[in-house]
């Protein structure tokens, strides 16, 4: 199920939350499962969203990981209370090479989760406010909720 995937992710990365003084909150148990899709990747994004967060948060800041599921699709969004991104700057996120970080990191990060997204039949979207924070939102194809699958033998 989806949540088994943010849960991890949230677990690892606890102990790097902490130790930046800067809560993670997670909320919205949701027991779907996503359709045809490999946890490491949706992992992988997740961890690289958590930790863009985490960098735009300050010391006694806030990073939120909801999950919630409509409509047949899963979806995760992470949010903080950082500085937000510049108008200007947020339809450029997702191109490869720009970075609002100057002198640290290639500006692939977001670049790739953006095409991860893309190819398990997703789509990864964001918004922010200069000193409101960011939201990034990831919707991926859901399939039934786990114990409601239809057996091998319904199947055939």
């Amino acid at each position: 199920p989806l949540s088994d995937v943010v849960n991890e992710a949230a677990e690892r990365l606890s102990p790097r939350f902490k130790s930046c003084g800067v809560a993670l909150a997670l909320s919205g148990e949701t027991r779907c499962v996503l359709r045809d899709i490999r946890f490491s990747e949706v992992s992988q994004v997740l961890s690289a969203l958590l930790l863009n967060a985490l960098e735009a948060t300050e010391r006694g800041g806030r990073v939120r990981l909801e999950t919630a599921e409509s409509d047949g699709w899963a979806e995760i969004l992470v949010s903080d209370d950082g500085a937000g991104i510049a108008s200007e700057d947020l339809p450029r996120v997702f191109e490869p090479f720009f970075s609002t970080k100057p002198g640290r990191g290639a500006g692939l990060g977001l670049a790739m989760c953006r095409a991860i997204v893309s190819a398990l039949g997703g789509v990864l979207s964001a918004a922010s406010a200069p000193g409101r924070g960011s939201r990034f939102r990831v919707r991926l194809p859901a399939g039934a909720p786990e114990g409601q699958r239809p057996s091998i033998r319904e199947e055939g």
